[in-house]
């Protein structure tokens, strides 16, 4: 569960790119 709520937000910070 931690993996997808980090992957989660390593995607958000690429989308805010």
């Amino acid at each position: 569960m931690s993996s997808i709520g980090r992957m989660k937000k390593k995607k958000i910070i690429l989308y805010a790119m």
